[in-house]
């Protein structure tokens, strides 16, 4: 019995050990998918004249596309695609796999389709946050891999003027834009705190101005933001991308992200993979009319350097 016994703890100890080899694999596996997420795909394009259109024809196409967000644990790609009137927008999906995206399909929740726009996927893809079309934020939570029925936000967040494009971070801080008489849109933060959100709060003018700002991509540990502006005296186009670092809790003052990303037409939706190497955005720099939010209105990607604008 004592050597059965022993002979069980020993083919135990192997099986456990093996286990955990096998755990820690997957975990670093997992890791290093986050890590290098789209790696083969965005190493395989040519970013030799600047930022490429992403899936003409698939994703960037004749319509109007913008306002890019990404469930990494899938490599789903979640964007905005509106009717050439402003008129209908629909949340629309695209998952990565077998080295290409899928065809684009419109998002359902609780099995109906829904007029909304500014889709984000909170990080560990458990919640779809977008905007509705009375201008109103919403979220939607992940349930049997489907999409719930949507929540609205409390008034701590939806105030009587119009809401837009709101993005998480990994405190559960919700920052998103909202209209003002005097300059158009301004970038809000809403602290999350106790389990609830705290009265929104304006960022302070080294973000904001009297000119639109909208459109921000926060680092998910708040080290900085990257979003846009538009009709800048000292900018390259329509809109421009800018970028502003949290330095011992104070935001800097932001600077342009210049002609390497921008354009002379409009430069928005931003949004960078999760080692900041590349950054997709939205705009309409092949376009005809770069200077109209019209059906030029695509898709792009491009390669990002951030030490370079530290």
């Amino acid at each position: 019995m004592n050597k059965i016994l022993k002979y069980r703890q020993e083919v135990f100890l192997v099986i456990l050990i093996l286990f955990t080899v096998s755990v820690n694999s997957q975990n670093s596996n997992t890791v290093a998918s986050k890590k290098d997420f789209l790696f083969s795909y965005l190493s395989s394009l040519d970013f030799s004249k600047g930022a490429v259109k992403l899936e003409p024809k698939l994703i960037s196409t004749n319509q109007i596309e913008y306002n890019t967000s990404f469930d990494v644990p899938s490599q789903t790609l979640y964007y905005t695609i509106s009717s050439s009137d402003w008129s209908q927008s629909n949340i629309m999906q695209s998952q990565f796999q077998n080295g290409k995206f899928s065809k684009p399909e419109k998002v359902k929740f609780d099995g109906q389709f829904y007029n909304c726009a500014d889709v984000h996927i909170q990080k560990e893809g458990q919640y779809l946050y977008f905007v509705g079309d009375e201008g109103d934020i919403w979220r939607s939570k992940r349930k049997d891999n489907q999409w719930s029925k949507p929540e609205k936000l409390p008034e701590v967040i939806n105030s009587k003027a119009p809401e837009a494009y709101p993005i998480t971070t990994n405190s559960g801080n919700l920052y998103f834009s909202r209209a003002s008489r005097t300059s158009s849109y301004d970038i809000y933060v809403a602290k999350f705190k106790n389990g609830k959100y705290e009265e929104a709060i304006k960022l302070p003018n080294t973000i904001n101005s009297n000119l639109l700002e909208s459109d921000a991509w926060v680092a998910p540990d708040e080290s900085f933001m990257i979003f846009a502006r538009k009709d800048d005296p000292n900018g390259f186009g329509v809109t421009d991308l800018f970028i502003s670092f949290n330095t011992d809790g104070q935001w800097t003052k932001a600077k342009n992200l210049g002609r390497k990303y921008n354009s002379v037409g409009v430069d928005g939706s931003p949004w960078l993979t999760p080692d900041y190497k590349y950054l997709f955005f939205t705009s309409t720099r092949n376009s005809p009319n770069p200077q109209q939010f019209d059906g030029g209105l695509d898709l792009y990607v491009t390669k990002f350097n951030l030490n370079e604008l530290k």
